[in-house]
Parts: C-alpha cells; sequence; structure tokens
C-alpha cells in the first residue's frame, strides 16, 4: 500500500541529510562534546576532596601538609 506522503526517508538517510547540515557547526559540537566529557570526572572530583577533608577533621588528623596534597 504506497503512502501519500511525498518524504519517505529512511532513518539512515535522514541522518546524513542532517550531517550536511550540521557541516558549519562540525568543530564547535566536537569541541562542545570533548569538553562535556572532560568536565564529568572534574565535577566528581571537588565531592571526593571535600569528603577527605571532612573525614580528617571529625578524626582530628587533618593537617597542612596533608591538605597540600589535595
Amino acid at each position: 500500500m504506497p503512502s501519500d506522503s511525498p518524504y519517505e526517508l529512511t532513518d539512515r538517510q535522514l541522518c546524513s541529510r542532517i550531517w550536511v547540515r550540521l557541516q558549519p557547526y562540525r568543530r564547535q559540537l566536537f569541541l562542545s562534546i570533548g569538553l562535556l566529557v572532560c568536565a564529568v570526572p572534574f565535577i566528581n572530583f571537588h565531592p571526593l576532596v571535600w569528603g577527605f577533608v571532612a573525614d580528617h577533621l571529625v578524626a582530628e588528623t587533618l593537617t597542612a601538609g596533608s591538605l597540600w596534597m589535595w
């Protein structure tokens, strides 16, 4: 049964058309994705340091030397 729609694209064809239209923006897209991937470990690092500091403050073993390590 034929469809009346003039646009019958497969997913692959649609992706290729979108990819062609994004050509002027590819550099910015790759840069933003790369920065996003790099930001995830940095977001998780801050709570780890504060957890270390809080644990040693509670145990009263925090020294200036151990803070310099972090």
